[in-house]
């Protein structure tokens, strides 16, 4: 076993998880195939081996120990490896036996602080068909890695299918990537920092209720993906056809901007209409593989773009579209800023993070993905698309788009949008009625690119009142015996702990207590331990959220002596 230090895209993920337990945790980095032709299940297991070999974040756990983070990765490169037979069943329970086992092992969590970290299932229909899903945690594969994965398990196992056995690959271990990063990232200083951090800072919330609304109860938390033949079930998807995405391409080519541009400005116009919004966010993921050395790492190298709406009646769609192309230019030229480095920069400054932003809810995800030949597995094969990846919070609303050629159905090709269901707690029907309205905008703007947004809300009227209908009572207030009495002596003894947890006596009630941006999770995991460890704070109940809110003493001081005692929290192991 080897430990070390966690990036910092890997303690992004670790503190979302942290905060919104679940929202990580249960989207569990899946890719999904239906093989037909005569699979060799030996090479196969041979050939996800090695990749684990060669990935050392493939077999990494992560651990909270004395107020350090760390990553600790096993010498052992065998996957779990899930294998059923179904082919003895009755031909017509097949299929259906195999699509159910499949999807129930696909929603098992992996525990990130012990086991394996990663699964392989394959259940066999038959002798000559097989559904294959390849599992890790999001903080072993963002969604670039998973192509990547396909890449070289197709490649490892053609080359092992004609020289009878894998070959092996030199290792590329993440730690390069963290060692980079490490030299790079200057901290609050770093080009793009102050920018993004004052984009998060300045967001607000967008009313989900009212873009999907009414919501409902959720079925499950996090998602609910059926395993299908060829498709995803917890998906809704609209195809725009040959016309309107030929109109969608001579837009592009008349404003000089790329597709991608163009779907995120609809969807943003999209947002409007439905809500009413003025001013929120839409995030965008960037692969952050601008550099020759990690085209070909798996791991947590992904960081977050960000487009900040702010609509207003009088533009047309073509301001909005210069607007969108100016902010997703000057994104892609500070991708490698991950969202802690953001996140400890602003706490670095004494300020308050905007946590109902930064981390759950309220925010929506669009992706464009390239659609192009599969990976090139051998000729002996038909490899489809059986599932695909979930990256991303289960509170978020994502929404995908693709270029498709020659469709699986038979349908003509065309630009085809899909979104997920956020959290699963909205009916189906509201999701495709969105998506309906996105495609209706990108008719509308594809046709007129001077359309006003004014008229733009006239023919797409807002949606009625969705608000979520409040359930449950209010939390009583603390009885007033309960708090502490003297607000002075608890900033001193918060100052105490708060210096020798930080080996530094010369920090003052009124410093952040985040010295240094780049190691912010962990010294926010380090202080929360030694708060609510020491004999003169028990009771309390420090958070990771009080300290985010309040980072200096003299603020945490107050909100406490005002807010009461609750019961601690440690910060667990995993």
């Amino acid at each position: 076993m080897t430990s070390s230090a966690l990036s910092l895209n890997e303690q992004w993920l670790w503190l979302v998880e942290r905060l919104t337990p679940g929202s990580v945790a249960r989207t569990t980095a899946t890719l999904g195939r239906r093989i037909r032709g005569p699979l060799d299940l030996d090479l196969l297991h041979a050939c996800v081996s090695e990749l684990i070999r060669r990935h050392d974040t493939l077999r990494t756990t992560f651990v909270a120990e004395d107020g350090s983070l760390r990553r600790v990765v096993s010498p052992d490169p065998t996957p779990e490896w899930i294998w059923r037979d179904f082919s003895s069943a009755p031909a017509d329970q097949r299929e259906t036996l195999a699509l159910e086992f499949m999807d129930e092992e696909r929603t098992k969590q992996i525990d990130i602080s012990r086991g394996k970290q990663t699964r392989c299932m394959v259940a066999r229909i038959s002798e000559s068909e097989h559904l294959m899903l390849f599992a890790t945690h999001h903080l072993a594969a963002d969604a670039a890695s998973l192509v990547l994965l396909e890449e070289e398990l197709s490649a490892l196992y053609r080359d092992g299918e004609a020289a009878a056995e894998p070959l092996t690959l030199e290792p590329l271990p993440y730690a390069e990537f963290i060692d980079w990063q490490t030299r790079t990232l200057r901290g609050a200083d770093d080009p793009g920092v102050a920018h993004l951090s004052q984009v998060l800072q300045e967001a607000e919330r967008l009313d989900l209720d009212a873009v999907l609304g009414p919501a409902g109860a959720p079925a499950q938390p996090g998602y609910a993906m059926t395993v299908v033949p060829e498709g995803m079930a917890d998906r809704q998807q609209v195809v725009l056809g040959p016309q309107l995405s030929q109109q969608v391409h001579d837009l592009m080519q008349s404003t000089r901007c790329s597709l991608f541009m163009v779907l995120l400005a609809g969807l943003e116009l999209t947002l409007h209409v439905r809500s009413g919004g003025q001013s929120f966010l839409i995030r965008s993921p960037s692969a952050n593989r601008t550099r020759a050395e990690h085209r070909a790492v798996i791991g947590a190298l992904e960081t977050q773009t960000f487009v900040k709406c702010e609509v207003d009646s009088g533009q047309t769609f073509a301001d909005v579209l210069v607007d969108v192309r100016r902010q997703v230019l000057q994104g892609l030229r500070h991708q490698s800023v991950p969202m802690s480095l953001i996140l400890g920069s602003v706490l670095h400054r004494g300020e308050a993070a905007n946590t109902s932003v930064a981390f759950a809810g309220g925010m929506v995800q669009f992706a464009l993905f390239a659609h192009g030949r599969m990976a090139d597995w051998p000729s002996s094969l038909d490899v489809i698309v059986c599932a695909g990846s979930r990256i991303g919070t289960a509170s978020d609303l994502q929404v995908f788009a693709m270029e498709e050629g020659k469709r699986l159905d038979g349908a003509a090709p065309g630009i085809v949008l899909e979104a997920n269901n956020p959290g699963g707690v909205f009916p189906p029907e509201n999701v495709q009625d969105f998506l309906g309205s996105f495609r209706d905008v990108l008719a509308a703007v594809a046709t007129d690119p001077q359309v006003t947004i004014a008229a733009l809300r006239a023919a797409f009227p807002s949606a009625p009142d969705r608000a979520r209908p409040r359930t449950g009572t209010a939390l009583p207030a603390q009885p007033l015996e309960q708090r502490p009495a003297d607000a002075g002596d608890l900033e001193r003894s918060l100052l105490r702990t708060v210096r020798s947890a930080c080996s530094d006596g010369s920090i003052t009630a009124h410093d952040s207590v985040f010295g240094d941006p780049r190691t912010a999770v962990e010294t926010a995991v380090r202080l929360v331990d030694a708060i609510n460890a020491s004999p003169d704070l028990a009771g309390l109940g420090v958070t990771l959220a009080d300290l985010l809110e309040e980072p200096t003493v003299a603020g945490l001081a107050a909100s406490l002596a005002a807010r009461g005692p609750r019961q601690a929290e440690r910060v667990p192991a995993g």
